[in-house]
């Protein structure tokens, strides 16, 4: 049996004035840590962490936040691929400027 879970890591950071931050991973990894590590190696590599906000880790497909990202029929695929392997990642972000 894997030792692998499935987490959802998002973040949503809104800057006063300067625009909206919008990153999310799915991945496979053996704890919430685990996967914290993984989406900062996704988004942020090489780069030192921020410091002014921090993403929210859920166990599983984070469906409610993903169904405006994504069809139904890509979250049930996204699901079927998770309980398939150890080795998921799948990844968004988006940004933009309120000016």
């Amino acid at each position: 049996m894997s030792k692998f879970t499935v987490y959802t890591v998002s973040l949503n950071h809104f800057a006063t004035g300067e625009g909206v931050l919008m990153q999310v991973l799915v991945a496979c990894a053996q704890s919430e840590d685990e996967a914290l590590e993984l989406f900062w190696h996704a988004f942020y590599r090489g780069e030192p962490q921020p410091r002014t906000f921090w993403p929210t880790v859920r166990p599983g497909v984070d469906r409610e936040l993903l169904r405006d990202w994504c069809t139904a029929g890509a979250l049930d695929q996204l699901e079927a691929l998770a309980r398939a392997s150890d080795n998921l990642s799948f990844s968004l972000s988006c940004s933009y400027s309120l000016e």
